[in-house]
């Protein structure tokens, strides 16, 4: 479902006001007006409330005029598009607000057609930015889905030998969110042997009693689970060790 566009408007001139806002078809455009202000102190509390994608603006108003009504907006959310109106002597006064990235100017009184140009193109530089916000939404959801596998992988290659070169290593690192450069292993294993589920249990116990802020990564390896942890001290991991050691015996009445 395409997201519609909340519009604001910001004139003194009443019939200014009421004129953009009743003649153009705002429906068609995927757009609706959320409210109109009389100067820039409204238009700004509005732009608060609110929080338009769009704001029309004139610059010469009492108050707080356009020019102090973008640069305060602009600083509390950089993505709103602006379209500025202006009159004939507040040409050179209007290309100042240039260096707000604006690029859509009216001269007044409005020509309807000209003022729906510059929304369609508005609205199409809205669209492209949500597109986009939406593809690296979906990039995030993916890696996060795939993360608790990279992690058991890189670990795994490590273990098994796998070398790699410190640019590689900074990646893992960065992506993995390992800030230390030093760490413990450690190396549990089911007395006797245990089936898969055994294993996940036990890695699961470890995780809760040691804490998942202390393990950077885990893997089942053969009949070893393998964690990297944080290189806390070892009177504190032995501690917690014997807590996973007692946590597994009395569930499943196997020692580690």
């Amino acid at each position: 479902m395409r997201k519609v566009y909340k519009v604001l408007i910001v004139d003194d001139e009443e019939v200014i006001r009421n004129g953009i806002n009743h003649l153009i078809n705002w429906e068609s455009l995927g757009c609706k007006v959320c409210a109109t202000a009389a100067n820039g102190i409204e238009g700004l509390d509005i732009i608060r409330t609110y929080r338009p994608e769009i704001v029309i603006t004139d610059l010469k108003m009492p108050g707080k005029n356009g020019m102090e009504l973008i640069a305060e907006a602009v600083k509390e959310n950089p993505r709103t598009k602006f379209i500025v109106l202006s009159g004939y002597e507040e040409f050179d006064f209007a290309k100042e607000v240039m260096k707000y990235g604006i690029k859509y100017y009216l001269l007044k009184p409005c020509d309807e057609d000209e003022l729906v140009t510059h929304l369609k193109a508005v609205v199409a530089e809205l669209d492209e930015s949500e597109q986009k916000d939406e593809y690296l939404l979906s990039v995030e959801r993916d890696l996060k889905k795939m993360l608790p596998q990279a992690k058991e992988q890189f670990l795994r290659e490590c273990v098994l030998g796998n070398e790699y070169s410190e640019e590689e290593l900074d990646y893992y690192r960065r992506l993995f969110g390992i800030e230390e450069t030093t760490f413990k292993i450690v190396v549990l294993k089911v007395e006797g042997g245990g089936n898969l589920k055994d294993k996940f249990a036990l890695r699961n116990i470890a995780d809760d009693k040691l804490g998942k802020e202390n393990i950077y990564l885990s893997a089942i390896i053969a009949e070893e689970i393998i964690l990297l942890v944080r290189p806390i001290e070892l009177s504190e991991l032995t501690e917690r060790m014997q807590k996973v050691k007692k946590s597994f015996f009395d569930f499943f009445k196997r020692d580690i």
